[in-house]
């Protein structure tokens, strides 16, 4: 039921949990998300590996063009194209909104991926707590943290 357990990073003690009751916390592959949503779609419904240049409304239908000069026209466009989103403009534009573009947050994120068996071992050969690759931990420093 621990979402994530956190700690300081000075000494790694325990300050407290957040806790969703029979939810808990899990963490998953971006791709190996994308690929159990389009397996849950009608064959040949999501376009993947394409960046699209732009977007038109034709009635009830959306009509997406990409880079390498193909279309798409559907009744709904979800769109997960990031940063350099060539949709945003369309969207924002359709509900009144002003155009955005993306700005400096002024903070960094660094990701990186650690096979848990290996971690696990690890801890084990160490006498580490296993319960620490079992939960998240996040740890809370100044002005910065680790997840």
């Amino acid at each position: 039921d621990i979402w994530v357990e956190w700690r300081r990073s000075v000494d790694a003690g325990y300050i407290g949990a957040s806790v969703a009751p029979g939810v808990g916390q899990s963490s998953v592959h971006r791709a190996d998300f994308l690929d159990v949503l389009a397996s849950r779609l009608p064959e040949g419904i999501a376009r993947f590996n394409k960046r699209a240049v732009g977007v038109e409304q034709h009635g009830d239908e959306a009509c997406v063009r990409f880079t390498d000069g193909s279309e798409y026209r559907g009744d709904l466009l979800i769109a997960a194209d990031g940063i350099k989103s060539a949709i945003r403009g369309h969207v924002l534009e359709g509900i009144g909104a002003p155009p955005a573009v993306p700005r400096f947050s002024g903070t960094c994120a660094y990701r990186g991926m650690i096979d848990s068996l290996h971690l696990r071992e690890a801890y084990r050969a160490a006498g580490v707590d296993e319960h620490l690759v079992d939960v998240p931990q996040m740890y809370l420093g100044l002005d910065g943290h680790i997840l």
